[in-house]
């Protein structure tokens, strides 16, 4: 009997990640993660890579590539410390910059959910429109068009 119940567990587990793509979503984003954001520009790619972590009082994104550059967010504002070329700067965060921001903070609200099927759904927030798939257990990607109107891809993959 014990045999039966094992295989059926798994089963209900792996149902229950494609079956809710906003929980897995919402688990996810919530552990620390390594990224890797194409933008395209025209005819032109543009390749971004790094890792962001969760902290209890703030959340810490390193970007390891084109140049290096760390972003500290607490409370209202962003630390951003640019490595290439020694500076540092605090901005506040506006309702631009905090779309993603809250996401990486509070997970995705239902209500901004516009359309749902097996493994994505889209958010619109703030007149921002947003793609959301998981990819597997450990992965999902974000789609979206940024202010430029540059399409934007993010992969997401858990750390740990």
């Amino acid at each position: 009997m014990l045999k039966l119940l094992i295989p059926s567990f798994l089963i209900i587990s792996l149902s229950l990640f494609s079956s809710d793509p906003v929980i897995s979503f919402n688990e996810l984003i919530k552990k620390d993660l390594k990224f890797t954001q194409d933008t395209f520009m025209s005819s032109d790619t543009f390749k971004s890579t790094g890792k962001i972590f969760q902290n209890k009082d703030f959340i810490e994104i390193e970007i390891n590539s084109p140049g290096r550059e760390k972003y500290i967010i607490r409370d209202q504002v962003i630390e951003l410390f640019d490595y290439d070329f020694n500076q540092s700067q605090i901005f506040e965060l506006d309702k631009d910059n905090m779309v993603l921001i809250n996401f990486l903070l509070n997970g995705i609200n239902n209500d901004d959910i516009t359309d749902l099927s097996k493994n994505s759904f889209s958010i619109q927030n703030n007149n921002n429109g947003f793609y959301i798939t998981l990819l597997s257990k450990n992965k999902f990607s974000i789609g979206y068009n940024d202010n430029l109107n540059y399409k934007n891809l993010i992969t997401f993959e858990t750390l740990n």
